[in-house]
């Protein structure tokens, strides 16, 4: 069902997609701000995701009365989803080691642009990770990364590329 607007008096044009991204992401935030320890640590990889009962009229409109939606997991929203599973400790380091992945790859790619060896496969190996970096990184504002295997697979493709090319610099970010 997803993707199409749907005519109601009271949710007149109303994207139900959107809807149930939002109504997602709102359980997952009511839930890890129930306690301090699900705000600090998470609720783990395979945590049980719902759509909040906030949206439950809107999506009424679509699902049937007796509807239910149980996801495991990050969910639609990767940032959120990060932090849903892994808590502010764990979400805030895995969020910084991937911001600095990617500042690591623009360093190192203007560093060796700036060397004059334009033609080596190290600054094709930095480019192309970093270029990958920065479109996951856009992609991840709108969706959930992390429910799609061959997205988390070439995620994990591009961070290797980035470290590969920037170890065979022997270039240290400090």
């Amino acid at each position: 069902m997803g993707g199409f607007f749907y005519n109601i008096e009271n949710h007149d044009g109303v994207d139900i997609t959107a809807i149930t991204r939002i109504a997602e992401a709102a359980f997952q935030l009511d839930r890890l701000f129930e306690s301090v320890s699900n705000l600090f640590f998470g609720l783990g990889i395979a945590a049980e995701t719902r759509f909040s009962d906030d949206f439950f009229d809107i999506l009424s409109t679509v699902y049937s009365k007796d509807f239910e939606f149980i996801g495991h997991g990050f969910g639609h929203n990767t940032y959120i989803g990060i932090f849903y599973t892994g808590g502010l400790l764990s979400g805030s380091v895995f969020l910084y080691c991937l911001i600095k992945t990617v500042l690591l790859s623009v360093k190192s790619f203007k560093w060796k642009f700036n060397s004059g060896d334009v033609s080596s496969e190290n600054l094709f190996l930095i480019a192309w990770g970093g270029s990958s970096a920065i479109g996951f990184g856009a992609y991840m504002l709108l969706s959930g990364l992390f429910g799609d295997r061959l997205a988390s697979f070439s995620l994990g493709l591009m961070l290797g590329l980035i470290y590969l090319g920037v170890k065979k610099n022997q270039f240290i970010l400090r």
